[in-house]
Protein backbone atom coordinates (compact mmCIF):
# COMPACT_ATOMS: atom_id res chain seq x y z
CA UNK A 1 0.00 0.00 0.00
CA UNK A 2 1.67 3.18 -1.17
CA UNK A 3 0.65 6.41 0.87
CA UNK A 4 -0.08 9.44 -1.05
CA UNK A 5 -0.08 12.82 0.64
CA UNK A 6 -3.08 15.23 -0.20
CA UNK A 7 -2.99 18.96 1.01
CA UNK A 8 -3.96 19.94 4.32
CA UNK A 9 -6.75 22.83 4.53
CA UNK A 10 -5.48 25.79 6.55
CA UNK A 11 -6.17 26.25 10.30
CA UNK A 12 -3.07 25.17 12.20
CA UNK A 13 -2.16 22.28 9.42
CA UNK A 14 1.72 22.89 8.11
CA UNK A 15 2.43 22.26 3.89
CA UNK A 16 3.23 19.45 2.93
CA UNK A 17 6.60 17.89 2.35
CA UNK A 18 7.82 15.33 -0.19
CA UNK A 19 10.90 14.22 1.45
CA UNK A 20 9.01 14.15 5.01
CA UNK A 21 6.05 11.82 3.78
CA UNK A 22 8.53 9.82 2.18
CA UNK A 23 10.56 9.47 5.47
CA UNK A 24 7.10 9.29 7.18
CA UNK A 25 6.27 6.11 5.19
CA UNK A 26 9.13 4.14 5.70
CA UNK A 27 8.96 4.78 9.10
CA UNK A 28 5.32 3.85 9.04
CA UNK A 29 6.04 0.62 7.28
CA UNK A 30 8.70 -0.54 9.64
CA UNK A 31 6.32 -0.17 12.96
CA UNK A 32 2.48 -1.38 10.97
CA UNK A 33 2.48 -4.71 11.78
CA UNK A 34 2.81 -3.47 15.40
CA UNK A 35 -1.02 -2.62 14.44
CA UNK A 36 -3.00 -5.10 12.90
CA UNK A 37 -4.37 -8.44 14.41
CA UNK A 38 -5.53 -11.78 13.19
CA UNK A 39 -8.98 -9.44 12.04
CA UNK A 40 -8.34 -5.90 11.93
CA UNK A 41 -5.50 -3.74 10.71
CA UNK A 42 -5.24 -0.26 12.15
CA UNK A 43 -2.20 0.70 10.88
CA UNK A 44 -3.11 3.49 8.74
CA UNK A 45 -4.76 5.20 11.64
CA UNK A 46 -1.65 4.84 13.14
CA UNK A 47 -0.08 6.75 10.19
CA UNK A 48 -2.45 9.84 10.17
CA UNK A 49 -1.93 10.25 14.22
CA UNK A 50 1.94 10.42 13.46
CA UNK A 51 1.57 12.54 10.44
CA UNK A 52 -1.00 14.99 12.40
CA UNK A 53 1.98 15.29 14.76
CA UNK A 54 4.67 16.50 12.14
CA UNK A 55 2.11 19.15 10.55
CA UNK A 56 -0.45 20.39 12.84
CA UNK A 57 0.72 23.80 14.61
CA UNK A 58 -2.15 23.70 16.95
CA UNK A 59 -5.53 22.59 18.03
CA UNK A 60 -4.12 19.16 17.80
CA UNK A 61 -6.91 17.40 18.91
CA UNK A 62 -8.51 13.74 17.39
CA UNK A 63 -11.69 15.92 15.48
CA UNK A 64 -9.38 18.75 13.84
CA UNK A 65 -6.42 15.99 13.31
CA UNK A 66 -9.04 14.13 11.31
CA UNK A 67 -10.84 17.21 9.69
CA UNK A 68 -7.16 18.25 8.31
CA UNK A 69 -6.49 14.91 7.31
CA UNK A 70 -9.79 13.27 5.60
CA UNK A 71 -12.54 15.86 6.86
CA UNK A 72 -13.44 13.27 9.54
CA UNK A 73 -15.21 14.19 13.01
CA UNK A 74 -12.55 12.14 15.15
CA UNK A 75 -14.17 9.49 16.29
CA UNK A 76 -12.14 6.79 14.43
CA UNK A 77 -9.12 8.28 15.83
CA UNK A 78 -10.10 8.44 19.31
CA UNK A 79 -11.35 4.97 19.34
CA UNK A 80 -8.03 4.10 17.54
CA UNK A 81 -6.47 5.35 20.41
CA UNK A 82 -8.33 4.31 23.24
CA UNK A 83 -10.32 0.50 22.34
CA UNK A 84 -8.77 -0.60 19.21
CA UNK A 85 -6.37 -3.79 20.45
CA UNK A 86 -3.11 -2.81 19.52
CA UNK A 87 0.01 -3.82 21.37
CA UNK A 88 1.85 -0.69 22.88
CA UNK A 89 4.84 -3.15 24.47
CA UNK A 90 5.00 -4.34 20.76
CA UNK A 91 5.92 -0.75 19.29
CA UNK A 92 8.33 -0.42 22.12
CA UNK A 93 9.95 -3.95 20.93
CA UNK A 94 9.93 -2.43 17.25
CA UNK A 95 11.69 0.58 18.49
CA UNK A 96 14.40 -1.41 20.56
CA UNK A 97 15.33 -3.34 17.43
CA UNK A 98 15.61 0.14 15.56
CA UNK A 99 18.16 1.11 18.31
CA UNK A 100 20.15 -2.16 18.42
CA UNK A 101 20.33 -2.73 14.84
CA UNK A 102 22.47 0.79 14.12
CA UNK A 103 25.79 0.84 14.37
CA UNK A 104 25.60 4.39 14.29
CA UNK A 105 24.13 3.81 18.26
CA UNK A 106 26.64 1.88 19.67
CA UNK A 107 28.53 4.45 21.79
CA UNK A 108 27.31 7.37 23.57
CA UNK A 109 24.05 6.20 24.53
CA UNK A 110 22.27 6.58 27.79
CA UNK A 111 18.75 5.33 29.38
CA UNK A 112 16.89 7.90 31.41
CA UNK A 113 14.63 6.64 34.16
CA UNK A 114 11.73 9.59 34.76
CA UNK A 115 7.61 10.25 34.82
CA UNK A 116 5.36 11.82 32.98
CA UNK A 117 2.20 13.16 34.73
CA UNK A 118 -0.97 14.23 33.02
CA UNK A 119 -3.79 15.84 35.11
CA UNK A 120 -7.57 15.27 35.55
CA UNK A 121 -10.74 16.31 36.06
CA UNK A 122 -12.13 13.39 37.13
CA UNK A 123 -10.95 9.85 39.23
CA UNK A 124 -12.13 7.20 36.50
CA UNK A 125 -9.89 6.68 33.90
CA UNK A 126 -7.30 3.93 34.97
CA UNK A 127 -4.71 4.57 37.20
CA UNK A 128 -6.11 8.30 38.19
CA UNK A 129 -5.41 9.22 42.00
CA UNK A 130 -4.15 12.06 43.67
CA UNK A 131 -0.08 11.64 43.81
CA UNK A 132 3.02 14.34 43.05
CA UNK A 133 2.37 15.51 39.14
CA UNK A 134 6.05 16.48 38.71
CA UNK A 135 4.95 18.30 35.73
CA UNK A 136 3.12 20.82 37.86
CA UNK A 137 5.13 20.54 41.40
CA UNK A 138 1.58 20.09 43.20
CA UNK A 139 0.07 16.94 44.68
CA UNK A 140 -2.55 16.60 42.18
CA UNK A 141 -5.27 14.04 40.61
CA UNK A 142 -3.58 12.99 37.90
CA UNK A 143 -2.17 9.77 36.05
CA UNK A 144 1.25 9.25 35.84
CA UNK A 145 3.59 6.78 33.43
CA UNK A 146 7.01 5.63 34.57
CA UNK A 147 8.74 6.17 31.29
CA UNK A 148 12.51 5.09 30.33
CA UNK A 149 13.72 7.17 27.78
CA UNK A 150 16.97 6.31 25.03
CA UNK A 151 19.44 9.56 24.38
CA UNK A 152 22.51 9.74 22.24
CA UNK A 153 23.99 13.27 22.37
CA UNK A 154 26.54 12.12 19.24
CA UNK A 155 23.92 11.15 17.05
CA UNK A 156 21.22 13.91 18.22
CA UNK A 157 18.17 10.94 19.13
CA UNK A 158 15.65 10.84 21.70
CA UNK A 159 13.10 8.30 22.14
CA UNK A 160 11.19 6.48 24.77
CA UNK A 161 12.09 2.67 24.64
CA UNK A 162 9.54 1.55 27.69
CA UNK A 163 6.71 2.61 29.62
CA UNK A 164 4.57 1.57 32.46
CA UNK A 165 1.35 3.12 33.95
CA UNK A 166 2.00 3.55 37.29
CA UNK A 167 -0.93 2.37 39.33
CA UNK A 168 -1.98 3.32 42.85
CA UNK A 169 -2.05 0.41 45.18
CA UNK A 170 -5.75 1.57 46.31
CA UNK A 171 -6.58 0.69 42.39
CA UNK A 172 -6.11 -3.14 43.50
CA UNK A 173 -8.87 -3.25 46.63
CA UNK A 174 -12.29 -4.80 45.83
CA UNK A 175 -13.58 -1.18 46.25
CA UNK A 176 -11.94 -0.63 42.40
CA UNK A 177 -12.83 -4.08 40.87
CA UNK A 178 -15.29 -2.33 38.71
CA UNK A 179 -13.58 0.50 37.77
CA UNK A 180 -10.53 -1.60 36.72
CA UNK A 181 -12.55 -3.79 34.68
CA UNK A 182 -14.02 -0.43 33.37
CA UNK A 183 -10.75 0.82 32.24
CA UNK A 184 -9.11 -2.32 30.92
CA UNK A 185 -6.81 -3.03 33.38
CA UNK A 186 -5.33 -6.50 32.99
CA UNK A 187 -6.96 -9.01 35.75
CA UNK A 188 -2.90 -10.35 36.26
CA UNK A 189 -1.81 -7.11 36.69
CA UNK A 190 -0.88 -6.47 40.38
CA UNK A 191 0.71 -3.72 42.16
CA UNK A 192 4.19 -2.62 41.48
CA UNK A 193 6.28 0.52 43.22
CA UNK A 194 7.45 3.43 40.72
CA UNK A 195 10.89 1.64 41.82
CA UNK A 196 9.66 -1.82 40.87
CA UNK A 197 8.48 -0.64 37.55
CA UNK A 198 11.87 0.89 36.25
CA UNK A 199 14.00 -2.10 37.34
CA UNK A 200 11.79 -4.20 35.00
CA UNK A 201 11.83 -1.69 31.98
CA UNK A 202 16.04 -1.29 32.29
CA UNK A 203 16.02 -5.13 32.65
CA UNK A 204 13.87 -5.29 29.41
CA UNK A 205 16.17 -3.21 27.28
CA UNK A 206 19.22 -4.87 28.59
CA UNK A 207 17.60 -8.13 27.62
CA UNK A 208 16.87 -6.60 23.88
CA UNK A 209 20.46 -5.77 23.48
CA UNK A 210 20.36 -1.91 24.33
CA UNK A 211 24.08 -0.10 24.16
CA UNK A 212 24.37 2.42 26.95
CA UNK A 213 27.26 3.74 28.86
CA UNK A 214 24.73 4.71 31.89
CA UNK A 215 21.35 4.83 33.64
CA UNK A 216 20.28 8.15 34.62
CA UNK A 217 17.20 9.13 37.40
CA UNK A 218 16.08 11.86 39.48
CA UNK A 219 16.11 11.97 43.48
CA UNK A 220 13.10 9.95 43.44
CA UNK A 221 14.74 6.52 42.51
CA UNK A 222 18.56 7.96 43.47
CA UNK A 223 17.54 8.22 47.49
CA UNK A 224 16.71 4.50 47.20
CA UNK A 225 19.72 2.75 48.20
CA UNK A 226 18.04 -0.63 47.50
CA UNK A 227 17.21 0.60 43.67
CA UNK A 228 21.55 1.65 43.23
CA UNK A 229 22.73 -1.54 44.63
CA UNK A 230 19.95 -3.58 42.77
CA UNK A 231 21.61 -1.66 39.17
CA UNK A 232 25.37 -2.36 40.57
CA UNK A 233 24.71 -5.99 41.19
CA UNK A 234 23.68 -6.09 37.68
CA UNK A 235 26.30 -4.72 36.09
CA UNK A 236 24.81 -1.37 35.31
CA UNK A 237 26.51 2.14 35.91
CA UNK A 238 24.19 4.71 37.19
CA UNK A 239 23.98 8.56 37.77
CA UNK A 240 21.44 8.76 40.31
CA UNK A 241 20.95 12.54 41.61
CA UNK A 242 20.26 12.55 45.61
CA UNK A 243 18.73 15.38 47.52
CA UNK A 244 20.78 17.72 49.25
CA UNK A 245 20.06 16.05 52.68
CA UNK A 246 21.86 12.63 52.01
CA UNK A 247 23.85 11.68 54.37
CA UNK A 248 27.56 10.65 53.51
CA UNK A 249 31.15 10.20 54.55
CA UNK A 250 34.59 10.53 53.00
CA UNK A 251 35.87 7.37 51.98
CA UNK A 252 38.72 6.91 54.27
CA UNK A 253 37.37 3.49 56.05
CA UNK A 254 39.75 0.78 55.46
CA UNK A 255 37.88 -1.92 53.80
CA UNK A 256 38.06 -5.19 55.58
CA UNK A 257 37.30 -3.31 59.27
CA UNK A 258 33.75 -3.84 58.96
CA UNK A 259 33.32 -2.55 62.55
CA UNK A 260 34.51 0.32 61.76
CA UNK A 261 31.71 3.80 62.31
CA UNK A 262 32.64 7.33 60.90
CA UNK A 263 30.88 10.20 61.16
CA UNK A 264 28.66 11.40 58.24
CA UNK A 265 27.50 15.01 56.93
CA UNK A 266 24.91 16.06 54.50
CA UNK A 267 26.05 16.55 50.71
CA UNK A 268 25.14 20.00 50.89
CA UNK A 269 27.51 20.57 54.16
CA UNK A 270 30.65 19.00 51.42
CA UNK A 271 29.20 21.85 49.33
CA UNK A 272 29.73 24.35 50.98
CA UNK A 273 32.84 23.28 53.04
CA UNK A 274 36.08 25.49 53.00
CA UNK A 275 38.02 22.19 52.22
CA UNK A 276 36.06 20.90 49.15
CA UNK A 277 38.35 21.74 46.10
CA UNK A 278 36.62 22.86 42.81
CA UNK A 279 37.58 22.18 39.63
CA UNK A 280 36.49 24.34 36.27
CA UNK A 281 35.23 21.30 33.34
CA UNK A 282 34.16 21.77 30.05
CA UNK A 283 31.25 19.30 29.15
CA UNK A 284 30.96 19.60 25.03
CA UNK A 285 29.57 21.81 22.73
CA UNK A 286 25.93 23.22 22.77
CA UNK A 287 24.06 25.81 20.61
CA UNK A 288 25.31 28.66 22.53
CA UNK A 289 29.29 27.57 22.93
CA UNK A 290 31.34 25.68 25.02
CA UNK A 291 29.50 24.00 27.79
CA UNK A 292 31.13 24.21 31.02
CA UNK A 293 30.50 24.72 34.77
CA UNK A 294 32.18 23.96 38.50
CA UNK A 295 32.47 20.68 39.82
CA UNK A 296 33.82 18.90 43.44
CA UNK A 297 34.52 15.11 42.73
CA UNK A 298 34.42 13.07 46.07
CA UNK A 299 34.99 9.35 46.86
CA UNK A 300 32.03 8.50 49.66
CA UNK A 301 30.07 5.87 51.21
CA UNK A 302 26.55 6.46 51.62
CA UNK A 303 25.86 6.70 55.81
CA UNK A 304 22.65 4.01 56.23
CA UNK A 305 22.28 4.65 60.17
CA UNK A 306 21.42 8.17 60.91
CA UNK A 307 24.86 9.99 60.61
CA UNK A 308 27.08 6.88 61.15
CA UNK A 309 28.45 5.01 57.95
CA UNK A 310 30.24 1.34 58.22
CA UNK A 311 32.97 0.37 55.53
CA UNK A 312 30.43 -2.35 54.16
CA UNK A 313 28.88 0.31 52.69
CA UNK A 314 29.44 0.31 48.48
CA UNK A 315 32.06 3.29 47.69
CA UNK A 316 30.60 5.55 44.85
CA UNK A 317 31.74 9.33 43.53
CA UNK A 318 30.10 11.75 44.41
CA UNK A 319 29.92 14.61 41.59
CA UNK A 320 28.97 18.17 42.65
CA UNK A 321 27.86 20.43 40.29
CA UNK A 322 27.79 24.37 40.70
CA UNK A 323 24.37 25.53 39.42
CA UNK A 324 24.31 29.17 38.54
CA UNK A 325 24.47 31.06 41.85
CA UNK A 326 27.35 30.11 44.29
CA UNK A 327 24.75 28.78 46.80
CA UNK A 328 22.76 26.21 44.19
CA UNK A 329 24.04 22.57 43.85
CA UNK A 330 23.33 19.28 41.82
CA UNK A 331 24.43 16.25 43.74
CA UNK A 332 24.55 13.12 41.96
CA UNK A 333 25.82 9.81 42.80
CA UNK A 334 27.62 7.35 40.57
CA UNK A 335 29.24 3.85 41.37
CA UNK A 336 32.41 4.41 38.55
CA UNK A 337 35.86 3.07 39.29
CA UNK A 338 38.21 5.00 40.95
CA UNK A 339 40.36 5.39 37.81
CA UNK A 340 37.17 7.18 35.66
CA UNK A 341 38.48 10.39 34.57
CA UNK A 342 37.07 13.42 36.25
CA UNK A 343 35.70 14.93 32.53
CA UNK A 344 33.56 11.84 32.39
CA UNK A 345 32.15 11.77 35.46
CA UNK A 346 31.30 15.37 35.38
CA UNK A 347 29.40 14.42 32.22
CA UNK A 348 27.77 11.28 32.99
CA UNK A 349 26.23 13.64 36.01
CA UNK A 350 24.50 15.83 33.16
CA UNK A 351 23.05 13.64 31.19
CA UNK A 352 19.73 13.31 32.56
CA UNK A 353 19.14 16.58 31.11
CA UNK A 354 19.44 15.70 27.79
CA UNK A 355 16.13 14.55 28.03
CA UNK A 356 14.39 18.02 28.45
CA UNK A 357 16.61 19.54 26.21
CA UNK A 358 15.56 17.16 23.47
CA UNK A 359 11.84 17.68 24.99
CA UNK A 360 11.81 20.97 24.80
CA UNK A 361 13.23 21.23 20.83
CA UNK A 362 10.57 18.13 20.29
CA UNK A 363 7.60 19.64 21.69
CA UNK A 364 7.03 22.11 19.13
CA UNK A 365 7.54 20.50 16.16
CA UNK A 366 5.96 16.92 16.89
CA UNK A 367 3.87 17.96 19.28
CA UNK A 368 5.38 15.57 22.36
CA UNK A 369 3.12 17.50 24.19
CA UNK A 370 0.40 15.20 23.17
CA UNK A 371 -3.48 15.18 21.80
CA UNK A 372 -5.63 17.98 23.35
CA UNK A 373 -8.95 17.03 24.95
CA UNK A 374 -7.80 13.05 24.23
CA UNK A 375 -9.59 10.25 26.87
CA UNK A 376 -7.01 8.65 28.65
CA UNK A 377 -6.15 5.19 26.29
CA UNK A 378 -6.53 1.50 27.59
CA UNK A 379 -3.22 0.45 30.15
CA UNK A 380 0.12 -0.20 28.08
CA UNK A 381 -0.39 1.72 24.32
CA UNK A 382 -0.42 5.21 24.70
CA UNK A 383 3.28 5.99 25.52
CA UNK A 384 4.06 3.78 22.70
CA UNK A 385 2.47 5.49 19.43
CA UNK A 386 3.37 8.61 21.09
CA UNK A 387 7.17 7.81 22.01
CA UNK A 388 7.00 7.50 17.49
CA UNK A 389 6.79 11.32 16.96
CA UNK A 390 9.89 11.95 18.46
CA UNK A 391 11.82 9.27 17.08
CA UNK A 392 10.55 9.92 13.24
CA UNK A 393 12.11 13.64 13.63
CA UNK A 394 15.37 11.70 14.56
CA UNK A 395 15.97 8.84 12.62
CA UNK A 396 17.81 10.24 9.68
CA UNK A 397 20.56 12.06 12.43
CA UNK A 398 20.64 8.61 13.78
CA UNK A 399 20.75 6.27 10.47
CA UNK A 400 18.18 4.56 11.61
CA UNK A 401 16.32 2.71 8.87
CA UNK A 402 16.59 5.33 5.98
Amino acid sequence: MRVTSTALPAGGCQPNSSAIWARLHRFWQRFRACFATRTRDSSLLAHDYLRAQLTIDRGRNFANIERCLSGGDGQRLQHFMSNSPWSGPAVFQQIRREIVSTPELDEGGTLILDECADEKAGGDSAGVSRQDNGRMAKVDLCRVDTCLLYANLTRRLWTMVDGELFIASKWFSDEYQRLREQTGIPPEREFATKLALGLRMIERCRASGIRFDIVAYDSLYGRDQHFRSALHTAGVTYAAQVPNSTLVCIDEVPRGRASTAVQACEVRELARSERTRWQRITLRYSERGLLSADFALLRVRVGADGRKTTATTEAEWLVIRRVNEPRRYCFTLINAAVETPPERLAEWSTRRYARRAHVRGCEGRTGVGGVRGAPVPRVGTSPGVDSGRALVRSTDQAGMGT
